[in-house]
């Protein structure tokens, strides 16, 4: 079916339309543009305040706690805080769908909170018990033994490497988690006992044989520490393995130890916080790390080795005394981090460096003058003024197809119009002249000079520029 008079005129009211807001989407975009790099330049001025607050300030105290007791802490990472959801505009870790307070939500590793607590900190070095080979439980065997009153007794059956039970000749008093040394054939073990019967017990080996004990061998709860000879030399008379295990084990506790107070130290040199606190640790990590520097140097064996007691007993007075400042210097930290706290309307308070970096965090992404928020709101305006130009160029096209258009860029004069397609259309051409809201009015165009176009009528006088006024005809 031909297009009718009405389906022209509806197609050129709409030719009109889609034409200007393609001239405005086109003029919209750089001034969107220029919108969105004055927020992010705000932002990454917002920026230097929260890397201040969250690299220079926050991180190097979690470090340091870390390797003062293990607490870990999951950090606020970059990706979190410029994720932001296409259907709601905003930062989806810390503006959840269940949060709809201008205000970001406090999360729980915003406060820095422990996640996890790591195995190799100066703490957990310290006070890890014997079978996780703690340095401070370990070198007290060394020294001290065991003194349990229960008599020694012999193997009634052979203990091999990884046996999970003792069998003696005759009745024990073994308790439950009494250490027990076993020598006999060559080698010892140190176990510790979990379960006991008359004639058996239970074990957990903490030092394995290096070989199988026989029968006849014998299990002994009272045992004296190394002597200082014995320790002097390296040697013992039963207990040589036990003695060579637990000498090695101290060695790579007492390094993890000290890796701990460098990790310290590298943290407390770019802490910038409570520098009288901050010289105290560093002064007090320093002599220990010479402490362990003295005893690590000194040799393996001889009057001066460094198992001998005025060595080792330096040593272990150094680090008792760190073992004891730990809580101090942890308790620091905790003051220096701060809390910050939020109520169900977004209000939120607190004190310290946790505070002063999630206002950081606020700056930058609150819905209501974030940077980040808007810059994304905007650049999402942008898209969507670009996909407007790209759908009404498609739209104009498709017209195209049916009929040729062109508007008016002046008001008419009598017979004459002034228009943006000309070169569409030759004299003689039947063309219907339309406008928004107004009648169509047949006519022929009598002539073509440039963008004028003289038509067969007088152009009524509500025809113009900003009644979207405008010729078409049907191809």
């Amino acid at each position: 079916m031909p297009l009718s008079k009405k389906d022209l005129s509806d197609i050129a009211n709409e030719f009109a339309t889609s034409k200007g807001e393609q001239v405005d989407d086109k003029a919209a975009i750089p001034n969107v543009q220029e919108q969105v790099d004055k927020k992010n330049e705000q932002a990454a001025r917002l920026y230097i305040l929260y890397n201040d607050a969250h690299i220079e300030r926050v991180t190097p105290y979690e470090t340091e706690r870390r390797w003062l007791d293990g607490t870990t802490y999951t950090t606020i990472t970059k990706p979190q805080i410029e994720t932001f959801a296409p259907d709601t505009g905003k930062a989806t870790y810390f503006y959840p769908v269940s949060w709809t307070k201008s205000s970001a939500q406090l999360q729980p590793n915003g406060n820095g909170n422990p996640q996890t607590s790591s195995s190799n900190s100066e703490q957990a070095v310290l006070q890890a018990t014997l079978d996780n080979n703690g340095l401070i439980a370990s070198v007290l065997l060394l020294l001290n033994g065991q003194s349990t009153g229960a008599p020694s007794r012999t193997l009634d059956l052979a203990y091999s490497p990884g046996s999970p039970t003792l069998t003696f000749t005759t009745s024990h008093s073994f308790a439950i988690g009494n250490l027990l040394w076993v020598s006999g054939s060559g080698t010892s073990a140190l176990v510790r006992v979990t379960a006991t019967t008359s004639l058996t017990v239970d074990i957990t080996e903490i030092i394995a044989p290096a070989s199988t004990i026989s029968i006849g061998g014998t299990a002994a709860s009272n045992v004296a520490g190394f002597t200082n000879t014995e320790r002097q030399n390296l040697t013992s008379a039963l207990y040589q393995r036990i003695l060579t295990e637990l000498t090695n084990r101290i060695s790579t506790a007492a390094g993890l130890y000290n890796t701990a107070l460098t990790n310290q130290l590298a943290q407390l040199n770019i802490n910038i916080d409570a520098p009288t606190q901050i010289t105290a640790a560093k002064t007090s990590i320093s002599t220990a790390k010479t402490a362990y520097t003295t005893w690590s140097t000194a040799p393996a064996t001889g009057v001066g080795g460094r198992w001998t007691d005025t060595v080792l007993g330096n040593f272990t007075t150094s680090y008792n005394s760190r073992n004891s400042g730990i809580a101090a210097r942890v308790g620091q930290i905790t003051t220096a981090l701060g809390s910050v706290s939020q109520d169900a309307e977004g209000n939120y308070s607190g004190n310290g460096n946790y505070l002063q970096r999630f206002k950081c965090l606020n700056f930058l992404i609150n819905t209501a003058n974030g940077p980040l928020q808007q810059a994304f709101s905007l650049t999402a305006a942008k898209g969507n003024f670009e996909q407007k130009v790209i759908n009404n160029a498609d739209k104009l096209a498709t017209f195209s197809n049916l009929v040729r258009y062109a508007g008016l860029t002046k008001d008419p004069v009598g017979n004459t119009i002034t228009v943006d397609g000309a070169s569409q259309f030759a004299p003689g051409d039947a063309v219907l002249l339309c406008g928004k809201d107004l009648p169509s009015t047949e006519c022929t165009i009598s002539s073509i000079s440039g963008t004028s176009v003289v038509l067969s009528i007088t152009v009524p006088k509500e025809f113009t520029k900003a009644a979207k006024s405008g010729i078409i005809k049907r191809v």
